[in-house]
């Protein structure tokens, strides 16, 4: 595996749409305490209790520190992040650390799949049906984690007398509570158990009723399907099912919804007012105060959290354009029509004028530089400018379904792609990356099939470049080829993520000995095909890297990787960082 050519190239962008907002600053008068668990530590001072309650409380807390080994142990599943999660059988549990107790958090609850009944009410898709700011607190007499709802509350001058009258008549409410049913190894953290809280019926994940859906959800039939955890947000995906009655029917609904728990900023976004002469979203804000006469309100817009960079802050105020420390990132849903894509960037893109006016250029994040439009061999020339060599090309699998259906699409898919490998001849490419199916339904492989493939092939081979088949979501396919194409120009381009969601890491490799001509390397946890960066999903690395050794294999290795929403947290920049990183830690692997 030494002469293995690595690659980090290949890094794919979602198109995106979500938008980042700011908060508005908590109440200066409300201390946020630094809570240190130190429930192991002997005290000096002889305590009130007695010996009977001690004795029960050591009891305790041995069985907290021994509980963590039983959670935490052999057959657990760990994904790290905000809160590490841990799945334990049917078991999900959230290990929080005690430094993000008192952090205001946001739960963000959306639709993910819905059921015909209510999508022909509207409620489709993508609806945020619940968003609730709240922070975690611990209640060491209970032995509880509570989760305190941070509703909005009047502002007043700190050290005024009617400040406490205010925070009196404006207790932000508790919605819900964990049990602690362990603490980590150095009491840095709590485990808590949350299958009950994402039922459906939880305050933080009441799904039915903010529908307006009356009948309740029956436990016996919800459940928690998917975790994800990231540096700065959690994600929990549920499946919930109610039954509601409708005159002499009874439909039963079964909808997928996502809960996040977001980590906002330690130092809130400062407020801006509202002005009569420029129209704005707002929220109302009450103001007290022991000089005024009468109850204050105001209006605060809702904005975007567009900062300069430290370094650009002295250019921003001399009325510079400078770009911002955080760029807008808008996604655009996969399941958008192309022919539509173009023109909602655009419609984006409008905006940058009005953000140029306050002082801001460059805030949102470039698909793609509208005023160039190359052609094949415009971007090769660029490309090689850069000092890239390429090395293979990926041939597009739009229609690619139609190889296998006896019809006229499928004769010029053949001629499709014979130019496509043409151009690549033309330009020093030589070797070609194709796909033989396209999403996870496609017709039966068939000889249609494999003889415009062997007429591609054929093809290829007379200008002497290389095709290798991808291994795609459905099984069957790519060993009926390779078995019945019987040509050295022809091998396997290796997917782990495909591998992995797929093929449930039952490939043979057996079967391409020394016919894998390309590797594809990217993650996911085995729900999706996520092309997350490697080792931030579950995938086997050891076993990837010893499948590929035991075949010789010491071709080029892409990582193929995509910017998606779970990484905007850390940036662009930390994202490329992070997968050069890895990229040369997987180098080490290859070349051990």
């Amino acid at each position: 595996m030494k002469k293995s050519k690595f690659i980090l190239w290949g890094i794919m962008f979602s198109l995106i749409g979500v938008c980042y907002a700011g908060e508005l600053p908590v109440n200066n008068t409300i201390q946020q305490e630094e809570l240190q668990l130190n429930i192991f530590k002997k005290k000096n001072k002889k305590s009130r209790k007695s010996k009977k309650d001690e004795t029960s409380a050591a009891k305790d807390s041995t069985k907290s520190k021994n509980d963590y080994g039983k959670i935490v142990g052999p057959g657990t599943i760990t994904q790290e992040g905000m809160f590490r999660i841990h799945k334990k059988k049917n078991d999900y549990y959230f290990e929080i650390p005690t430094k993000l107790l008192n952090r205001d958090m946001l739960i963000v609850n959306k639709l993910r799949k819905v059921p015909a009944v209510i999508n022909g009410s509207g409620i489709n898709k993508g609806i945020n049906y619940q968003t609730e700011l709240v922070r975690f607190e611990w209640n060491k007499d209970e032995n509880k984690i509570l989760v305190r709802e941070m509703q909005p509350k009047p502002q007043y001058p700190e050290g005024d007398a009617i400040g406490k009258s205010v925070d009196e008549n404006y207790i932000s409410p508790l919605m819900t509570s964990f049990k602690i049913e362990a603490y980590n190894k150095d009491t840095t953290a709590f485990v808590v158990k949350i299958n009950d809280i994402y039922n459906g019926e939880s305050p933080i994940n009441r799904f039915f009723p903010n529908l307006n859906v009356s009948s309740s959800v029956d436990k016996s039939l919800s459940r928690i399907i998917k975790t994800k955890a990231f540096e700065n947000n959690v994600v929990v995906i549920s499946e919930l099912t109610t039954h509601e009655k409708e005159f002499n029917k009874v439909n039963n609904l079964t909808a997928e919804v996502s809960s996040s728990i977001v980590l906002l900023p330690e130092k809130p976004m400062t407020g801006r007012y509202t002005t009569p002469r420029v129209g704005y979203f707002y929220v109302p804000q009450l103001f007290f105060s022991d000089k005024q006469q009468k109850l204050d309100s105001r209006k605060l817009i809702t904005r975007w959290r567009l900062e300069p960079k430290p370094e650009d802050k002295e250019a921003y105020l001399r009325g510079e354009l400078v770009e911002p420390q955080k760029p807008i990132v808008f996604y655009i849903d996969k399941t958008t029509p192309v022919q539509w894509r173009k023109y909602i960037k655009q419609g984006v893109e409008d905006w940058q004028v009005a953000f140029e006016k306050a002082g801001f250029k460059n805030v949102f994040l470039q698909w793609y530089n509208k005023d160039w439009n190359p052609t094949q061999e415009e971007q090769l020339k660029y490309v090689r400018e850069k000092g890239l060599n390429v090395i293979f090309a990926h041939l597009g699998y739009q229609n690619i379904n139609d190889l296998w259906i006896e019809n006229e699409d499928g004769n010029k898919l053949v001629d499709r792609y014979k130019n496509d490998i043409r151009i690549c001849k033309e330009n020093d490419i030589s070797m070609v990356v194709m796909h033989l199916t396209s999403k996870s339904v496609a017709p039966k492989y068939n000889e249609t099939g494999l003889k415009r493939l062997q007429e591609i092939v054929d093809y290829a081979e007379a200008l002497n470049v290389k095709v290798a088949f991808e291994n795609t979501k459905i099984k069957g396919y790519l060993e009926y080829v390779i078995e019945n194409i019987d040509n050295a120009n022809v091998g396997i381009c290796f997917d782990s993520g495909h591998y992995h969601v797929h093929f449930d890491d039952d490939l043979d490799f057996s079967k391409f000995k020394n016919r894998i001509f390309a590797v594809h390397l990217h993650d996911n946890d085995k729900s999706d095909d996520l092309h997350l960066i490697p080792f931030d999903g579950t995938l086997n690395w050891k076993n990837v890297v010893k499948n590929l050794a035991e075949n010789n294999y010491n071709g080029p290795i892409t990582m193929e990787l995509c910017y998606r929403y779970e990484y905007l947290e850390m940036g662009i920049e930390d994202f490329y960082k992070k997968g050069y990183e890895v990229g040369e830690k997987l180098k080490k692997m290859f070349e051990e």
